[in-house]
């Protein structure tokens, strides 16, 4: 009887232990200098043009599409700072092709749910622009979120939502200053995120 209750008691006492080597880690967790490289890729819808004033008016634009490259540097585990460059195209009336090539830096809250991540960030910057035989630069805005299936510590596939809110600034007497407005675009990107 003696035996059977040591037998009984090892049993119990290792059964945590043993039901411990069966269970999978589901923590996601990023430190201080991990890196996220992201590459996007979607349709880029044109919403409207606002002049300084309110007034609203079309883009003249077709949907187009755009292709970027971000990389990110964790501060903790949900915070990130990065910077990227990232390429749209959309045609004009006259068939004409609008080039828009923003220089970015962005910050990123990155909220997770494992296996999901819901990142919310804003970016900033300069698009270099070209139409017709005409270059310029504009400031731009670019509020973004997103959500991202962790596939792996290493991989995350999603989409991501921006609203791109560039500064058409005129300076000049031909246009007048008074020419100048804000363009907004709708971007809606898959995303794939390399974290290493």
């Amino acid at each position: 009887m003696k035996r059977a209750l040591i037998v009984l008691a090892t049993l119990a006492l290792s059964f945590p232990a043993l039901a411990a080597q069966d269970q999978v880690l589901t923590f996601d967790h990023r430190v201080v200098g991990d890196r996220a490289l992201t590459i996007e890729m979607g349709p880029v819808l044109p919403l409207f043009t606002q002049s300084f004033l309110g007034t609203l008016a079309s883009t003249n634009l077709t949907p187009g599409g755009s292709l970027g490259l971000d990389v990110d540097f964790y501060l903790n585990d949900l915070f990130r700072l990065g910077g990227g460059i990232r390429g749209m195209a959309a045609f004009g009336p006259n068939g004409h092709t609008l080039f828009v090539v923003p220089l970015m830096f962005r910050t990123t809250w990155e909220l997770k749910s494992f296996p999901w991540s819901f990142p919310v960030g804003i970016s900033t910057g300069v698009a270099l622009a070209s139409y017709n035989s005409h270059a310029w630069m504009d400031p731009f805005v670019v509020p973004s979120a997103g959500v991202l299936w962790n596939m792996s510590p290493s991989w995350s596939f999603g989409l991501t939502a921006s609203e791109w809110l560039l500064a058409d600034l005129y300076f000049g007497p031909s246009p007048a200053t008074t020419d100048s407005r804000f363009v907004h675009l709708f971007d809606l990107s898959l995303a794939a995120v390399y974290h290493f």
